[in-house]
């Protein structure tokens, strides 16, 4: 029993820490293009940051004292994690549906 709960434990620290790193990614290099104006910048990570936020809320053990118990607020962390991650909900906000509806041709 406790060594299931260690490796899920373990699992949701790595999910974090990987969506930490792509996120954290995906801000530098807005940051370099956006901020300082560089030329050379390489591309964003898209999407990725919002699949470890999926996998972490269903990753979250049912427990008394988790902080997110209920599906409302799994969800909303879901969200607030797409929502900082640039490459997730501004990314497609951004570069993917609001050119095609602008873009009067």
């Amino acid at each position: 029993m406790m060594n299931q709960k260690i490796f899920e434990w373990a699992w949701i620290t790595i999910i974090v820490l990987l969506w930490l790193w792509v996120a954290s990614f995906n801000a530098w290099v807005i940051w370099r293009k956006r901020v300082r104006k560089e030329k050379d910048v390489p591309s964003m990570v898209p999407l990725v940051g919002g699949v470890f936020a999926f996998l972490l809320i269903f990753s979250l053990p049912d427990c008394q004292i988790c902080l997110f118990r209920s599906g409302l607020e799994r969800f909303v962390l879901f969200i607030a994690m797409s929502t900082v991650d640039f490459g997730s909900i501004p990314y497609l906000v951004s570069y993917g549906a609001l050119p095609r509806f602008t873009n009067n041709k």
